[in-house]
């Protein structure tokens, strides 16, 4: 009895393997006439294990074939509606989602029958079947998956414009397309970029990271390719705070600086130094950044405003000055370079004046940091009359004042409406 159960057993897998199988062959048949439900059953079957890599890949091509016909078919029909178009005729409807998501999943099997086609049979021979043909026949094709993920982009679905551009850049190194490798691509680069945009819209990192640096040799595209990985890596960062992320983003930030001289990567390299809270690595960067750059004038910014936040008002004025030297017209300049002089003016009385009154030397001083604060807003006024950066119109006022100056107090005052 126990004989006979064990090859009742053994029949009874027997018979599930050849039923998978027989799944598959059924959506070979089916495909043509219904590929999602043909799709189905592939996706039902094909991971038996009774099921061999040639059921696979002859499978996974006739879903290709299936979808591929699909996409041709509507493709077609839009193509006579721009001829129906010119002799001013009615247009035959079409279903654009249906013609995208077929073109996508012709391309995605074509790769997964690609992968089943060529491994060894049970000799150790390796013998695509299906390669030759497909690439032959899609290769040309490829561009219509660019022209699918943008619709998918530009409608905000930017899942599937991930997965639409991410078909069209993986089967141009596909084993498939091997003998085409050579040929020129026009879309690849600019296409890597905008899977990069699309990846850091919907916070995917892997998708991100595996072609990033594709996307970084695009010519038009290569700095905001750059932009978007360091701000990935932010967004990862503020998520966990995790200070390796800071470190990776900081070396991706400064290779950009080093490729572009934007200042918005400078700037990133000093936000995860600041994030980090060490002044005395933040200092050391600025010098040796100093030392590399003689010509740039980013690390005296930064000095100026740390001490100016840190209240070493002087010290601030010596580095905004070494900008100004080189930066005429920047009036985020001047306005802090007058608030620091202002400053330095009000401690100096504070700690100058006897009984309330400055008097002899200490008067003239104080005079003389009072007349560098007008000066600098009088250029900070001359730059920006509307006080479009910085309002200023009072503390001029108020400066001008307090030197006696009379005439020119008033004039602030009924330029600017300033009520006492």
């Amino acid at each position: 009895m126990k004989k006979l159960m064990t090859i009742a057993l053994a029949m009874m897998v027997s018979c599930g393997a050849f039923a998978q199988v027989a799944t598959l062959k059924e959506a070979m048949s089916l495909a043509g006439k219904d590929a999602d439900k043909a799709a189905e059953m592939v996706k039902g079957a094909v991971n038996d294990a009774s099921v061999t890599d040639k059921d696979r890949a002859a499978a996974y091509n006739a879903l290709a074939q299936a979808y591929g016909d699909i996409y041709a078919k509507i493709a077609t029909v839009e193509l006579e509606n721009q001829t129906l178009a010119k002799m001013g005729r009615e247009a035959k409807p079409v279903d654009a989602e249906k013609m995208n998501s077929s073109i996508y999943e012709c391309y995605k099997n074509l790769l997964e029958c690609d992968k089943y086609d060529a491994q060894p049979d049970a000799k150790g021979k390796v013998k695509p079947k299906f390669r030759k043909a497909n690439c032959t026949k899609y290769y040309n094709m490829r561009p219509n998956l660019v022209n699918a993920g943008l619709t998918y982009f530009n409608e905000r679905n930017f899942d599937m414009a991930k997965k639409a551009w991410s078909v069209y850049l993986d089967s141009k190194s596909s084993d498939l397309f091997a003998e085409k490798a050579a040929e020129p691509d026009q879309y690849l680069t600019q296409c890597a970029y905008f899977v990069v945009l699309a990846a850091y819209n919907t916070d995917d990192a892997e998708t991100l990271n595996k072609y990033v640096e594709l996307a970084k040799t695009d010519p038009e595209k290569a700095k905001d390719a750059m932009q978007l990985d360091v701000a990935m890596l932010d967004k990862q960062y503020k998520a966990t705070k995790d200070v390796a992320l800071l470190d990776l983003m900081a070396k991706k930030a400064q290779d950009a600086y080093d490729k572009t001289k934007d200042q918005m990567f400078f700037n990133t390299v000093m936000y995860t130094l600041q994030e980090k809270k060490d002044e005395a690595a933040l200092l050391k960067h600025l010098d040796e950044f100093a030392a590399k750059n003689p010509e740039s004038v980013l690390p005296n910014i930064y000095k100026g405003d740390m001490a100016m936040n840190a209240g070493k008002y002087q010290e601030a004025v010596e580095n905004y000055n070494k900008v100004a030297a080189k930066d005429d017209k920047n009036v985020a300049l001047f306005y802090n370079i007058a608030v620091c002089y202002r400053n330095i003016a009000s401690e100096f009385a504070e700690t100058h004046a006897t009984k309330g009154q400055l008097t002899g030397a200490n008067a003239d001083k104080y005079k003389e940091y009072l007349s560098h604060a007008a000066e600098n807003f009088e250029k900070v006024r001359a730059l920006d009359p509307n006080q479009e950066t910085g309002k200023f119109a009072y503390l001029l006022y108020s400066i001008y004042s307090g030197m006696g100056e009379k005439e020119k107090a008033a004039e602030i005052k009924a330029t600017y409406n300033i009520q006492d």
